[in-house]
């Protein structure tokens, strides 16, 4: 990073807008993906360059690339990468299903018809000829909300 960094400060010709933090192996946890973002940051800011996005992109090995896409993005990062169904290399990706329906329901992102979801999984799911999954299963952007503002029952 450091170097990359210094080579756009130094006016070499390379011009660093974006650097891409990934779990190429997926074993990356809450404290990592914080720890590997604000270290990132720093460096960032060390060199005085303004505007150098950042990406994350997160393998599901652990089960966690939901998660830490959400956690990276609270953290400071500029753009998640994801895929359809999260379909990708060993274990797969960030499903971007799951990424954009739950950016929808924290009030992050405008999304006038959650069951155009399905549809992208419909699509996506025909396309590597898989079944697939649903997200919605006909609920609507009300009932959605409503899973959310009702508390879970106690086992007490």
């Amino acid at each position: 990073f450091t170097l990359l960094l210094r080579f756009g400060r130094d006016g070499r010709g390379i011009a660093v807008e974006r650097l891409c933090l990934a779990d190429t192996v997926g074993h990356a946890t809450r404290d990592g993906v914080r720890n590997l973002v604000v270290f990132t940051r720093a460096l960032i800011d060390e060199t005085g360059i303004d505007d150098v996005g950042l990406d994350w992109h997160g393998h599901n090995d652990r089960g966690l690339a939901l998660d830490n896409a959400l956690w990276a993005l609270e953290y400071g990062i500029d753009r998640i990468h994801g895929c359809a169904l999260g379909i990708g290399e060993r274990t797969g990706n960030t499903p971007m299903e799951l990424l954009l329906l739950n950016l929808w329901l924290q009030g992050e992102l405008e999304l006038g018809d959650p069951s155009a979801l399905d549809r992208y999984c419909e699509v996506a799911a025909r396309g590597c000829k898989w079944s697939g999954r649903r997200l919605s299963s006909d609920r609507s952007a009300s009932e959605w909300r409503g899973l959310l503002a009702t508390p879970e029952p106690t086992g007490g």
